[in-house]
């Protein structure tokens, strides 16, 4: 003994524990975009509107705006606001809940059914992906289709391994047959998964018949939920399928020799946007990754990938029918995330054990995880310092509350604008200024801290009272307003002085404009 130090042992990376951290980075960039609480951006004001309007019934109905959500979802909306108010953080709450718990879910479902290298990579490709992260902060139903989609295909994962556990077979009915309720696109996957399960279990008559009462259950709880709510929406906006938004979102049946392009374009655009992506070929790199993924699986576990791809058909078939648009958003697709992010997942771990040096297989392994938690992380501090979609949203409901600051018990309100009469009209949803005046009538509903009289008839004579009358008008300046009423309506805000005037310019030359008037005697 020369009193030398030992040569200490290097620590080898540890997979299970690297699928931990970057989960927890994926639940980090979560809870900040949750708590950076954006304004609402049109598309949420346009359900938001409907939920904070009507009560549980009244969401049975068509929805304002030509909006179509699914009742389950608007019911759970309706109910938190009923029990903690309206504001962002009560509207996105079910999503991002349902976000929170999907993560929570994948992780669980890969590190179970693939091995650790593969289960990594998709936990990472998962936990860092854009579109899972923005939606589950969304007042909107695609959080809620990607978690019903995950455990769904793990309760049928679970009757695969052990198709005897009747449990497990009732487990699914159930959250099948409620869950058609909650979202819509739920019933390709259940409907595929029913397809695939009796084929696996053919040769059991007893397994066989259970297999059919769970997809019959499922087919009358949808189709009792399609013909009261879901075509009644559709029905109330038929233009919507013609939308520029959709045109590349049914197959080209009438035109079969562009069917192969249509599919290639598809399949490489935004529906395969993970971790990022795009249309115009823009998501190629995960197509090929899932491509990796499919060859992967399919020597290793043939089972787990014929169980991820059974909602692909329905759905195409229903895009066939223009019943409902396949691929070229990944919202509408987000209940497929959990398969994509799983292929793309194994796809890579399939490259790496191919391509790398064998030396360097684990830090390559290093690499890439660290990559992906760092843009998780990077996503995080991003939410938190630029909290909102556009700067628009931020000054309308900056201008609102800073009117509502100003006004006094005692006053009112007379506002103007927030149409809900709108024309049947195919571009009409594109237009910014109706998401503005969604986004305004949703701020005026919720932060007027005294009465108003909302788009008041001209002729209409308004009540005195002891206080101050605001006008407060969107989209619209009050000369042109001034000079477009009886002189009846003008005298109840005159003097025309206004003592106080709050104007903030946004895009398209739209505007929240308030002044305030005492009350005439």
């Amino acid at each position: 003994m020369n009193g030398s130090p030992l040569p200490t042992k290097r620590r080898r990376f540890n997979f299970r524990d690297a699928t931990l951290i970057v989960a927890v980075a994926g639940l980090i960039w979560r809870v900040a975009r949750y708590l950076a609480n954006w304004p609402l951006w049109g598309d949420e004001a346009f359900i938001a509107v409907s939920v904070i309007t009507r009560g549980f019934h009244g969401l049975t109905q068509p929805l304002e705006y030509y909006q179509i959500a699914p009742p389950g979802f608007l019911w759970i909306e309706r109910l938190a606001v009923s029990l903690m108010g309206a504001s962002e953080l009560v509207l996105r709450l079910q999503p991002f809940l349902c976000g929170v718990a999907s993560l929570w879910l994948f992780y669980r479902f890969a590190t179970r059914t693939i091995d650790r290298r593969s289960a990594l990579m998709a936990v990472a490709m998962f936990a860092a992906s854009f579109y899972p992260i923005r939606h589950a902060n969304e007042v909107k139903p695609y959080a809620g289709d990607l978690l019903l989609a995950q455990a769904i295909t793990m309760l049928g994962w679970a009757i695969l391994k052990r198709p005897e556990r009747w449990t497990t077979w009732g487990a699914l009915t159930v959250v099948s047959v409620i869950g058609v309720w909650i979202s819509y696109p739920l019933i390709f996957v259940s409907s595929g998964l029913g397809i695939f399960l009796a084929w696996r279990v053919r040769d059991d008559r007893r397994l066989l018949l259970v297999s059919a009462i769970f997809v019959s259950l499922t087919c009358i709880s949808w189709a009792a939920m399609y013909g009261l709510i879901a075509k009644p929406q559709a029905d109330a906006a038929p233009f919507l399928t013609s939308m520029t938004t959709w045109e590349n979102s049914f197959p080209p049946l009438d035109r079969p020799w562009r069917l192969p392009l249509w599919f290639i374009q598809t399949h490489t655009g935004n529906m395969m946007a993970y971790p990022y992506g795009g249309n115009d070929f823009g998501s190629s790199i995960t197509t090929i990754l899932v491509l990796a993924g499919i060859y992967s699986l399919w020597r290793k576990n043939r089972t787990l990938l014929l169980l991820l791809l059974t909602p692909i058909p329905p759905a195409l078939a229903a895009a066939a029918l223009h019943r409902y648009p396949y691929g070229t958003s990944a919202r509408i697709a987000l209940f497929l995330a959990p398969a994509i992010c799983l292929l793309a997942g194994a796809g890579i771990s399939e490259l790496v054990l191919r391509l790398s040096i064998p030396r360097f297989k684990r830090f390559n392994y290093a690499i890439i995880t660290a990559g992906f938690v760092i843009a998780a992380l990077a996503g995080a501090v991003f939410s938190i310092a630029v909290p909102y979609k556009d700067i628009d949203d931020r000054e309308l409901r900056d201008v609102v509350r800073a009117i509502a600051a100003k006004t006094e018990p005692g006053d009112r309100w007379v506002v103007l604008n927030g149409l809900t009469a709108l024309p049947r009209d195919n571009g009409i949803m594109l237009k910014p200024w109706l998401q503005h005046t969604a986004q305004f009538r949703y701020y005026v509903l919720c932060d007027a801290s005294v009465p108003f009289v909302w788009n008041p008839e001209p002729h209409t004579q308004l009540p005195s009272h002891s206080g101050r009358t605001w006008l407060i008008v969107h989209d619209a300046g009050f000369e042109e307003f001034l000079d477009s009423v009886p002189q009846q309506f003008k005298s109840q805000l005159a003097p025309l002085g206004a003592t106080a005037q709050i104007r903030a310019d946004i895009r398209f030359r739209e505007f929240v404009e308030a002044s305030v008037y005492p009350s005439p005697r």
